[in-house]
C-alpha cells in the first residue's frame, strides 16, 4: 500500500519551510521530495497544461475535469514517501498546517462535478 503524501503551494518559500518543518519532525531526508517549476521568469507552463481547456461543443475533457484546479494552482510539488499510515498522517498533518493544497482531494471532488 503507497503511504505517499502530495502537496502543492503557490510559493517555494512556503514549501521549503514546510520541508524544513518535516525535517525537523523526524522525517528522513531522502523521503521527502521538493520540486518547481518556478524559476527567476516565473512558472513555466509546460505539456502538463495542453489539453486542458474547451472542446467546441463546450464539454470540458478529461484533463480539464481531473486536473484544472491543480494546473491553475501552485507550481511547487512536495512530495513525502511516507513508511506507515501513521507516518503519513503526521506528514499529511504537517503539510495542510502550513497552507498546502491537496492534489488528492482536487481530484476527487473534481471527478464528482
Amino acid at each position: 500500500m503507497s503511504h505517499e503524501v502530495v502537496r502543492t503551494y503557490d510559493r517555494l518559500g512556503d514549501a521549503e519551510q514546510a520541508r524544513l518543518t518535516l525535517l525537523s519532525s523526524g522525517f528522513d531526508a531522502d523521503s521527502v521530495h521538493l520540486s518547481s517549476t518556478v524559476d527567476e521568469a516565473g512558472p513555466v507552463e509546460g505539456n502538463f497544461l495542453v489539453g486542458n481547456g474547451r472542446r467546441s461543443s463546450g464539454r470540458a475533457d478529461a484533463y480539464d475535469r481531473n486536473y484544472a484546479q491543480v494546473a491553475h494552482r501552485g507550481s511547487v510539488l512536495l512530495t513525502v514517501d511516507a513508511e506507515d499510515g501513521e507516518q503519513q498522517r503526521r506528514a499529511a498533518g504537517i503539510l495542510d498546517a502550513s497552507g498546502a493544497f491537496d492534489v488528492h482531494r482536487a481530484d476527487s471532488s473534481a471527478r464528482r462535478t
